[in-house]
Parts: structure tokens; sequence; C-alpha cells
């Protein structure tokens, strides 16, 4: 999986269901470098849109897209 996401021209993070960053690609690393594998993607990201939806899919809501600049 790791090598599908760093081949992405789009920042991507792999979270898990409770909101852990497990795997930034390149990309995002170099966009978002407060974001760490490890800790949780809010500590990292100030996207209140972002974590929102993020805390209604890992609710099982349905898949969601956002934007934001």
């Amino acid at each position: 999986m790791k090598v599908a996401v760093d081949a992405l021209v789009q920042p991507c993070f792999i979270i898990d269901r409770r909101g852990v960053t497990r795997y930034v690609n390149t990309v995002a690393a170099g966009h978002f470098p407060s974001v760490k594998p490890g800790d949780p993607l809010s500590f990292g990201l100030r996207s209140p849109a972002l974590l929102e939806a993020l805390d209604r899919v890992t609710g099982g809501g349905p898949a969601e897209r956002i934007s934001w600049a």
C-alpha cells in the first residue's frame, strides 16, 4: 500500500479508525511536515472540516470529500 500511496501526486495520509496517522506519502510530508506517523492527525492539522469528516467516516458514515485551501 505504501508504494501505491507514494505514487500519488497529491498529499495522502493513511489514518486508522482512531484518527492516528499510520503513513504519510512524500508529497504530504513536504506540504504538512507537522503530520507525523504515530500521532493523531489532529496534532498536525488544524482543519475542523477534515477532522469532523474523519469522525463521521470512522463512526460508520459514508465516504466524504472535502476541500480546503
